[in-house]
């Protein structure tokens, strides 16, 4: 054999083996194969979603913004640093035909291109759901990688704008000025933690005020947020000017006040312009609504007076439904039902509580057609207190009011009649089931929840859930410590 065919012989052979072990390689565990370079989180001035001309998230001068807008900073920053992090040694493909599988094509997949000035520092491609997170593609391989979810980033516009319209903390306000068109101003002070009409005779005469009402005004304008943030100026009328709604509220240490005004429709809502941004907004109807509150709005409706923790027994007529739970050494306990309980029944004392929290509120005052004769009560819901004493909630039949389904309601907050929804009637009429201790939902309850689900929420609501799901896995895991324990 001549000497060049021998060598160009064992070339092959080498380049054979090579390539079958290449092929036969078994992805490396506790390798990180997976990262996206060394990429400085907080350098990076640019994220790209989608195609080129998909969304474009810019930092100028220490803020996020798209289109002109501001950005909600906190979503924008936790794709970043997720992306920046991410790593992973869990190696699913390096095949190209398995990417629609995964995921991770074109099509399906979420494009990701992080910029650091004016230089690709990361691209990557999110794809399926894996447990713990998603596939990842880089080049041409795909990864299954923890703790990132294609959700975080597949948002529209109005899911990346930061659609606060204020940034104070209802903790702080102060003051509170309402200027309806139409409508008398009030204003509203907080005196020893509680919020009272500044001028009490604005009220009508005969009416409650109800400051627990007042304050979820406040909160309410405090934390509103916007449906959008318009880049420019709306070509219609906005009715921002005068004639506009304004509301008007000062913060502790700042006499400067902050003010919003509510115009005419817009699609989809209200136009809306806070001092505290830039553009003009628009508002779904239902805030909008929610902050147009006159003085006479807040009334207070609840027609029973009643302290939760000074009540020793519950009792629940309805027709020939009856049934009575009584405190007994703090413990709730079943006094009478004419319902038999199951043979797993056991009582929830925090039912007991909520239904209690429940009674007493109603949705207006019912006119003078509209009485509830003494004797006439359908059903009744009573509160004995510690004392002795007794408060009874009395509901006649259902009628028709404003196209809801009403039932007048009498208690012992004063001698008037109200109208309440009948589903709350429902609820606080609920028997031996509903006060029923239930075990958690299958899976964890909230812990199986992807938070890039809760993106969209308002920052206080996302902040509490997020809270309560690390609960329930600090609870879980404790829980699997202690029955590893226990079977050693």
């Amino acid at each position: 054999m001549k000497k060049s065919t021998l060598l160009a012989l064992v070339v092959f052979v080498a380049l054979a083996v090579a390539a079958a072990m290449t092929l036969r390689q078994e992805p490396q565990r506790g390798i990180t194969h997976l990262s996206l370079g060394n990429v400085d989180a907080a350098a990076v001035d640019r994220v790209l979603i989608g195609a080129d001309d998909g969304i474009s998230l810019e930092k100028k001068d220490g803020e996020w913004t798209l289109g002109g807008v501001r950005a909600e900073a906190a979503s924008v920053q936790r794709i970043v640093e997720s992306l920046a992090g991410a790593r992973s040694s869990d190696l699913a493909s390096r095949n190209p035909e398995r990417w629609p599988e995964l995921e991770v094509d074109d099509e399906k997949g979420a494009r990701v291109r992080l910029f650091s000035g004016g230089k690709t520092v990361a691209d990557a491609v999110i794809g399926g759901a894996v447990r713990g997170g998603s596939y990842v593609r880089t080049g041409q391989e795909v990864y299954a990688v923890d703790g990132i979810y294609r959700a975080s980033f597949t948002r529209d516009r109005t899911g990346w704008i930061e659609r606060k319209v204020f940034f104070d903390q209802p903790e702080v306000v102060e003051r509170v000025e309402v200027a309806l068109a139409g409508a008398a101003p009030y204003a509203l002070v907080k005196k020893d933690d509680k919020w009272q009409l500044e001028d009490p005779a604005l009220l009508p005469a005969g009416q409650r005020f109800d400051g627990d009402a007042a304050a979820q005004l406040v909160r309410s304008i405090a934390t509103a947020r916007a449906e959008d943030v318009l880049a420019a100026e709306p070509d219609q009328p906005t009715g921002l000017g005068e004639g506009a709604d304004v509301l008007r509220f000062t913060v502790t240490g700042d006499a400067e006040p902050r003010v919003l005004m509510l115009g005419s429709a817009a699609t989809g809502g209200v136009y809306a312009r806070s001092s505290a941004r830039e553009h003009v907004l628009t508002m779904s109807t239902s805030t909008a609504g929610g902050l147009r509150k006159k003085v006479e709005d807040l009334r207070d409706l609840s027609f029973v007076d009643v302290d939760p923790g000074r009540v020793e027994r519950l009792a629940i007529v309805d027709g020939n439904e009856r049934l009575a739970l009584a405190k007994r050494e703090g413990t709730w306990e079943i006094a009478e039902s004419s319902q038999p309980p199951a043979a797993d029944f056991t009582l929830d004392p925090a039912a007991v509580m909520r239904r209690l929290a429940m009674l007493g509120r109603a949705a207006a005052v019912a006119e003078a057609t509209q009485p509830l004769a003494s004797g006439a009560a359908s059903a009744t819901v009573t509160a004995t207190l510690d004392d002795g004493s007794t408060v009874v909630a009395a509901f006649g039949s259902p009628s028709t009011w404003q196209e809801r389904e009403v039932v007048a309601a009498t208690g012992n907050a004063d001698d008037k009649t109200y109208l309440v929804e009948k589903t709350m009637r429902d609820q606080l009429l609920a028997g031996l089931d509903s006060f029923k201790r239930t075990a958690p939902p299958a899976g964890g309850g909230l812990g199986n929840i992807d938070p890039a689900a809760l993106q969209n929420l308002p920052p206080e609501v996302r902040q509490a859930l997020m809270k309560q799901m690390a609960d329930e896995k600090q609870r879980e895991a404790m829980m699997k410590k202690a029955m590893e324990a226990a079977g050693k």
